[in-house]
């Protein structure tokens, strides 16, 4: 059931099931969206549903249930059965055109995404959309590759030159400058029980934030 063999995103709903981002990124049209009970599966692409674009690179599922979907030139958000894609007239002129691969949904069920293609960061509280880019605050880089709001609503983001937390005492930069962070160049970013904050790099290998704001590779 999976429309295509590229997996760039995996979430589980409340209810257990797995739904499934895919894409490609050299073969245009092929790629969508899965959902999978167990037994049977459920595939939504750009022919047979509302999704703007079928290379997801972005995936989350909020407290209510809706699913946000990070594509290529769109964010989109299917609740129900019904879609919405913010590209266009729902969302922002600053959302057209830009990639989302990362998107976090913190405790009031705002939506946090990062964009990879040089567009910073974007919040959405249900209503209005506030941006935060490289020229506008002290992001390291333009390029957010990743972003994850944890268990204390602190959102740290994954850039391509160095990470950044930002919380509400304000900004905290991390780089190979000023930390042991083995890439500035940041892919994953997660939390474990203990509240610590694990990080993927690209080609550096991992890193862990522990109390006390000490990065061990």
């Amino acid at each position: 059931g999976l429309p295509y063999k590229s997996i760039h995103e995996l979430a589980f709903d409340a209810e257990g099931l797995l739904w499934i981002g895919t894409g490609c990124f050299f073969c245009e049209g092929s790629g969508g969206m899965a959902r999978f009970d167990g037994v049977d599966w459920q595939t939504y692409t750009f022919e047979n549903s509302g999704l703007p674009s079928n290379h997801i690179i972005g995936l989350a599922i909020d407290d209510q249930g809706a699913k946000w979907i990070g594509t290529t030139g769109s964010l989109a958000r299917f609740e129900g059965d019904t879609w919405t894609d913010f590209s266009g007239a729902e969302g922002s002129a600053r959302l057209q055109g830009y990639d989302f691969p990362g998107i976090s949904v913190d405790s009031a069920g705002e939506v946090w995404v990062s964009s990879g293609g040089s567009g910073g960061v974007v919040h959405f509280d249900g209503e209005a959309w506030t941006h935060y880019q490289e020229s506008e605050t002290p992001l390291p880089s333009r390029y957010a590759e990743e972003i994850f709001v944890d268990s204390q609503d602190t959102r740290w983001i994954g850039t391509r030159e160095g990470l950044a937390k930002f919380d509400d005492s304000g900004w905290t930069i991390y780089d190979t400058s000023n930390t042991d962070l083995p890439s500035n160049w940041i892919w994953a970013i997660d939390e474990d029980q203990y509240g610590n904050i694990w990080i993927g790099t690209n080609i550096g290998g991992m890193a862990v934030h522990r109390e006390g704001g000490v990065l061990l590779p």
